[in-house]
Order: structure tokens, then sequence, then C-alpha cells
């Protein structure tokens, strides 16, 4: 900024007090910003001051422009609002309760069955759902359980080659929860097909095969018991002299008798299967002489 003044010879002062000067005499007090040193030319009477222009309106140094209100304290976010938090957090109740498997209905001979089929229906029953289980397992004996989609299992028509013998079903279910029934078991005995019944022959008698039926005070019968199912499976047999009751003959089927009155004697002898039942009876009539 240059300051100039003209027309007359002005005496002016110039005081250069904090960094501001101020002008005195015939011109006005101003005040200007601080400057280089001021520099003074003298040109034909006219004495110029390089921050002073004649007849310049005096400047005001501007203040900074201040910030709106620090923007608004910093444009103050959005209160947020916040979710309520209940004073206990309850968790959900977890089903911790095991079904439970009942039979149903069952078809579990005790005797022969001809068509060779065990029949089972088990009922499921839950506390929180009626759907039914999550899921089944269904196993026969030491097989390796199976994934079951019923309530329902039979050995027929799959299994009517199911060897005879004792034999275990063994069911188990779970629900939603992963909860696990207590295994739910029927054992039976898978009886063989029909047979005849036992059969009991003479082997040997006291007597020669081409001859009367006579003996002495002592005879000796050799029995043999036929029964077609083997000898797993029970049977036994049984005579009776002369009416007696009726007494078990040894495994090994032989019967002495000794002291036998003269006379006619009659010998009853049969077999008793828990399959079949009694076979008929072997009756020998002989006499004794004294």
């Amino acid at each position: 900024m240059r300051i100039r003044l003209s027309g007359r010879r002005a005496t002016a002062t110039a005081v250069a007090l904090a960094g501001a000067l101020v002008v005195t005499g015939a011109a006005t007090a101003v005040a200007v910003s601080p400057e280089p040193t001021a520099e003074l030319a003298h040109d034909n009477g006219v004495r110029e001051y390089p921050w002073f222009d004649q007849g310049a309106a005096p400047q005001e140094e501007s203040a900074p422009d201040e910030p709106a209100a620090q923007d608004e304290a910093a444009a103050e976010p959005e209160a947020q609002e916040v979710p309520a938090v209940p004073d206990e957090a309850v968790a959900p109740e977890q089903d911790t309760t095991a079904p439970t498997l009942t039979w149903e209905h069952t078809d579990a001979p005790t005797t022969r069955v001809e068509d060779r089929s065990v029949d089972v229906v088990w009922t499921f029953a839950d506390d929180v759902t009626a759907d039914g289980p999550a899921q089944t397992f269904v196993q026969l004996d030491d097989d390796a359980p199976e994934l079951w989609a019923s309530s329902t299992w039979s050995t027929d028509p799959d299994l009517d080659g199911l060897a005879d013998g004792e034999h275990t079903v063994t069911v188990t279910a779970s629900d939603e929860a992963g909860n696990w029934s207590a295994p739910l078991t029927y054992s039976w005995v898978q009886l063989p097909p029909a047979a005849a019944a036992p059969e009991v022959t003479l082997d040997e008698a006291p007597w020669a095969d081409d001859a009367d039926p006579v003996t002495g005070p002592s005879a000796t019968f050799a029995l043999f018991t036929h029964y077609d199912l083997g000898p797993e499976y029970a049977v036994e047999t049984f005579y009776a002299l002369d009416g007696a009751p009726a007494e078990r003959v040894d495994e090994d089927g032989e019967l002495t008798f000794d002291g036998l009155a003269a006379g006619r004697h009659t010998l009853s002898v049969y077999a008793v299967s828990d399959v079949d039942g009694s076979s008929a009876p072997l009756e020998l009539t002989w006499v004794v002489t004294g």
C-alpha cells in the first residue's frame, strides 16, 4: 500500500506503535497492517509514504470468520433410540424330557405259527409334540440298528427264513430336541414248522422176532424215540407197566423189569414234545411163565 500527500506541505510524524503506523498532522489517523520498514522518497515536493494512499479510506484488519458455532457443535449426531434391556435375560426353556415307547400290539408266538410271522406295533409319546418321533431305530437280535419310518415291524415276509429259537426286537426313538427313549424290547421263541409228533419204537424185545412174546420173570426192552425237529427241542419218553403211574424212561431208552409175576403183562410207552404234544402210545403185551 502507498500513501501520497500533495497540495501543501504537511507535517507528518510517523510513529510505530506495536506493529501499527499512525500518521498525525493534516492527515487522518489510520491504522494499517504491519509492513516492512517505510521507504521515503522526495520528488517535486511530494513526500511519499509507501503504505498510505491519499484519499484512501482507513483499512481495518478483518477478523477471521468464526466457524458457525463450531459448525453448530460439530453437527451433533442425532440421538439414537437404545432398545430397552430387560431386567433379566430369560433363556428359552430347553426340552430335556425323553419320549416314551409302549407296545400297542404284539403277536409273539409261544406255540408254532404256521406262517412264521411276528408282528409288533408301538406307540410314541412326547411331552412337547404330537408330530411323532424325529428318528426311530429297530434292531433284531445282534444285527445293526436300522432307521425305521413307521411304528410297525414284522418278520413276515422279509424274514420268513428266520432261524428257529429265541429272538429279540429292540425299538428306540428320539424327539426333535435329541432326547432318546429307553429301549423297548420284545423277545419270543420262533418255533419250527409243523412236524409229525414224536414216535416211540421198539428197538429190541426180550423175545425173538418170530416167536411168541413170552419171557421169564425178568424182561429187558430197548426203546427209541424219534422226533423230526431234532434233539435241540425238548422231548421226553414215559412208560407205564400194567396201568401203574407213568415214569420217565432214561435217556438210553432201556427198560428192565425183574421179579415179574407169572401171567400177562402190558407195557405202554409214549413221548411228549413241548411243540407237538404226545405221541401215540406204543403198547407191548407178553406172557411171563413160571
